[in-house]
């Protein structure tokens, strides 16, 4: 099982913009730490959804 997710699908909440500059962390180590505004997310194959 895979996914696309379009990053620019979704407006990142400030907080997190805010986060990224003032931490100096980058857009992958903040994608990888944090949700990013997603909130929750579940995944399932096609047989089960």
């Amino acid at each position: 099982m895979s996914i696309d997710v379009d990053r620019n699908s979704w407006e990142i909440p400030p907080v997190f913009k805010w986060l990224a500059e003032v931490g100096n962390v980058n857009e992958e180590a903040m994608f990888n730490t944090f949700n990013m505004g997603i909130d929750f997310v579940v995944l399932v194959s096609l047989t089960q959804a």
